[in-house]
């Protein structure tokens, strides 16, 4: 996990990308989903900013991004009211769905698995 979050946190977007897939898959168990972790590492601001305008000719990262928030909401009622309230993820959902695709053809159908998974 500690290489995951510091490659989420870095500047690279290849390593974000790795980070956020790695992080997804620790914590997308059918049982037992450690979300703690996301907390414990203090990471999840930085997932749900992902979602924001600057990264939207990345859909790759902000699939992951999207996916990491979509498990955390679905846990207890606490991951629900904090990914609500405090990282403003509805908001940031419905601006990605009213994006335009990506200007570059090559990303199309990742934005529109992303819309899709979003949805």
């Amino acid at each position: 996990m500690d290489e995951f979050t510091e490659g989420v946190k870095g500047d690279n977007t290849e390593e974000i990308y790795k980070g956020l897939h790695g992080i997804r898959q620790i914590v997308s168990r059918p049982e037992d989903a450690p979300l703690d972790l996301l907390y414990e590492y203090r990471i999840l601001p930085t997932v749900s900013n992902l979602l924001d305008d600057k990264f939207q000719e990345y859909p790759k990262i902000q699939f992951e991004a999207a996916w990491i928030l979509t498990n955390l909401a679905g846990g207890q009622p606490k991951d629900t009211d904090y990914c609500v309230t405090s990282l403003n993820a509805i908001e940031r959902f419905i601006t990605l769905l009213g994006r335009t695709a990506p200007r570059d053809p090559n990303q199309t159908e990742l934005y529109e698995n992303l819309r899709d998974q979003v949805c």
